[in-house]
Parts: C-alpha cells; sequence; structure tokens
C-alpha cells in the first residue's frame, strides 16, 4: 500500500513527541513492505535542506498562531494565497504518488481545508487523532475558516456579499472548503485515548461515537533501558516551558522539599523560545533553588538518552493532554514516573502499581508524592519494571501498527 502521511512538523525538525512517533510510525509502516511518503511544512528547514529526507518533502505553509486581534488583520488575499499554495503542493504531492491511503497526523497551524478536500475528491483519507484540533474554537481559529465564519468587518461583509452574488464564493469554496470538523468522515480514524474522544463530544463534534480509540506507542529500540535503581534524589522534568506544562509547579514543590530537609535536586529539560528559558532560569534563582535545580539544555530527541540517569520523572502537565508522550517514553526506559492527573494518561497507568499519581495542579500532594516514592525500599524498581512489562504488552508500536492498519482495512470495506 502507498501511504501519504500529512503532518504540520516532522524530525528533525518536529516539536513534540507525537512528531517523533509519527516518524516512528512511518519507519515502522515502512518495513512491513508498505511505500511511504511525508509531506509535512517547511519549518525551519535550513539552506541546504535535511540530509535524512529521503522521501520527505517538507514543502506546507504554516499559519502562525494568532489571536482574534490578529486574525482581524489579515486580509482576504492574505490568507487567500496561503491556502492556494498547500493546495497546489498536495495536489502535486497526490498526483505524482497516487497514494492509496493518506494518513493525516499532526494538524497544528495547516490548513484546515485540506482535510475536506482530499475526502471531496475521494481519496481514502485516515487520522491519528491526538490532539484537540476537532474542536470547534479551535478549528474555527484556522485563518481561512475564521475568515469567512468570524470576520465581520465591513469590507469583509461587502466583499462576501459580492462574491456571494457572482457565485465566486461558491466556487471557492468548492476549491477550498469552509466547514465544521464534524463535517469530515471519520470511518478511517482513532482517538490517541478515550479523554480526548470523550472531551470533544462534550465540546460539540459529532460524527466521532464510534470512533475507537488505540493508545498511542513509542518504538522501545529508541529508548536507552535503566538497569539500575537507587535513591540517590535526582529528579528530572521533560517538557513545553508553557504555563499548561506547570514546571512552575515542580519548582514550587521543590522548594518546599528543600525547606523540610530533604536531599532531592532536580533537572528541567525544558524546551521553549530563549526568553522563556531565560525567565525559568531567572525564577530558579529568585527561589533560591540554584544550588538544587538546573536548567539542562538538549537537541531534539536526545531526552530518551537521559532517562536512565535519574531517580524519576516528575510530569505536572494541567492541560488535559490527550496522551503525552513524554512519560510514555520515560516509562518504556523503566523510569519511575511521578504523574499529575490530567488527561489520557491515566488510561494506561495505575497508582502504586505502574507509577505514583497526584492531584493537578496541588503542590502538596505533588510533594507528597515525592516524599512518597523516596520511601520505597526498591527506590521504584518494582513499580517500572511492571509498567515496562504491561507497556510492552498492550502498546507496543508492533501491536498499534497492526491495529490501525486493520481499522484502515475495515474501514475501506465500509
Amino acid at each position: 500500500m502507498k501511504i501519504l502521511v500529512v503532518t504540520s512538523f516532522y524530525p528533525p525538525l518536529g516539536s513534540s513527541g507525537h512528531d517523533a512517533r509519527c516518524q516512528q510510525v512511518a519507519e515502522a509502516l515502512s518495513k512491513q513492505g508498505h511505500r511511504l511518503q511525508v509531506l509535512t511544512s517547511n519549518y525551519r528547514v535550513p539552506p541546504g535542506g535535511v540530509a535524512s529526507d529521503k522521501g520527505v518533502f517538507r514543502e506546507l505553509i504554516l499559519s502562525a498562531v494568532m489571536s482574534d486581534e490578529e486574525l482581524r488583520q489579515l486580509s482576504y488575499q492574505d490568507v487567500l494565497a496561503i491556502e492556494l499554495e498547500n493546495a497546489a503542493i498536495v495536489d502535486y504531492r497526490i498526483e505524482r504518488f497516487k497514494p492509496d491511503l493518506v494518513l493525516v497526523w499532526g494538524c497544528s497551524q495547516l490548513s484546515k481545508s485540506l482535510f475536506k478536500r482530499l475526502q471531496d475528491r475521494g481519496l481514502r483519507v485516515a487520522f491519528d487523532l491526538h490532539t484537540n484540533w476537532l474542536q470547534p474554537d479551535v478549528f474555527d481559529m484556522d485563518p481561512w475558516q475564521w475568515w469567512w465564519k468570524q470576520q465581520h468587518s465591513l469590507s469583509a461583509r461587502v466583499k462576501k456579499l459580492l462574491m456571494t452574488i457572482s457565485g465566486g464564493r461558491r466556487r471557492t469554496q468548492r476549491l477550498l472548503p469552509v466547514y465544521t470538523g464534524s463535517e469530515l468522515s471519520f470511518s478511517n480514524a482513532w482517538f490517541a485515548s478515550a479523554d480526548l474522544k470523550e472531551s470533544l463530544m462534550r465540546n460539540g463534534v459529532v460524527g466521532i461515537e464510534s470512533v475507537p480509540v488505540v493508545h498511542s506507542a513509542l518504538n522501545l529500540s529508541e529508548v536507552t533501558p535503566k538497569r539500575v535503581y537507587t535513591h540517590n534524589g535526582r529528579f528530572m522534568w521533560a517538557g513545553r516551558l508553557s504555563t499548561d506544562k506547570a514546571p512552575e509547579l515542580a519548582l514550587e514543590a521543590f522548594a518546599q522539599l528543600k525547606d523540610a530537609g530533604e536531599q532531592v535536586s532536580l533537572d528541567i529539560f525544558g524546551m521553549g523560545e530563549p526568553i522563556e528559558r531565560k525567565e525559568m532560569r531567572e525564577r530558579i534563582n529568585e527561589m533560591g533553588l540554584s544550588d538544587s535545580v538546573e536548567m539542562v539544555a538538549i537537541r531534539p530527541g536526545e531526552l530518551s538518552e537521559h532517562y536512565a540517569n535519574y531517580d524519576a520523572l516528575l510530569f505536572t502537565s494541567r492541560c488535559d493532554d490527550p496522551l503525552p508522550m513524554t512519560p510514555v517514553e520515560a516509562m518504556l526506559s523503566g523510569l519511575p514516573c511521578l504523574i499529575s492527573r490530567d488527561g489520557g494518561i491515566q488510561e494506561i497507568v495505575k497508582d502504586g502499581e505502574t507509577a505514583l499519581l497526584y492531584e493537578r495542579d496541588d503542590v502538596g500532594a505533588m510533594v507528597q508524592s515525592i516524599q512518597r516514592f523516596l520511601e520505597l525500599p526498591d527506590a521504584g524498581a518494582s513499580i517500572a519494571k511492571e509498567c515496562r512489562q504491561r507497556l510492552m504488552d498492550q502498546h507496543s508500536m508492533e501491536i498499534y501498527v497492526e491495529k490501525v492498519l486493520g481499522l484502515v482495512h475495515q474501514g475501506r470495506e465500509v
């Protein structure tokens, strides 16, 4: 089967664990004999291109993340130009490759008109649904969708009226659809977690009731296994330096632990803009934690090499993350994890058996969880090993690929 993967970001220029997972899935499908091409954005592509990019085309144009006010400043021609360019790029790749399946992966900042357009052309389109891009208020922040649905300036109203009278509106939207996420067909789709599915249904997305859940998986060969378990008081935090990932809560917890006389340290593998990293360093210094908390710089793809050097991972997310890849990767490496009760990660772990869970946004509960870990006589070895084994048995890359290919074939028959 020939599969064209369409995604916003792709390693080594990705921005999340799900981008790395996309690459691993593509490689797993290729090993099974499927022919793969990847169509992704030109995000941060160096002048000489990416050396490892055989079959990867970094051509799509991403829209900036914008507020309502910023969207109001965009002209119709500005928005139209990006939509037409992306449509032409996709058409060209479809015509050249002639895929049997288009697998839509990451959709952040990508023209949403593309997906309906692909289905309207009769192409078989599958969706790995691991973010909330279908949620109406998120979906409609796409500049093209926003202009037609929410741009109410006088000039925009006049233009829409004239295009409606002339028939231009119908012709344009046939080429570049304006729609809701619920209008897509999900006969070839799967959710990364039940939590994400339920959240979208609560927020008004319809037509997804029968879409199955296939928990995300990672390739075990990509992680360095932890073999030695001792209490050294070394913890790690990894993620984006954003409020929804709550690194500041980890700092507050370690400030309390320091006041309590606990001999612990925290290394923060923070991903973000230089200003965000600078602000985090300043906060560490202001809180008097520079002797126990350190910022660690890494390049994309290097995090898995570090898990074995720590006692445990502290995961503080509070954004209803559908299924975060950082703790999954850490658990597959055999690293004990202390995880906030947030989003879909709760579906694959059990408190006291495969991880230690605590209430999200609760610094006191986080401190208690860390102290609970420090009291474990085996330094978390039994929890970590049980977790790793369950993930291997139930959520391996081989199982994931088998499930999604089964769904694709089932969807084709339907």
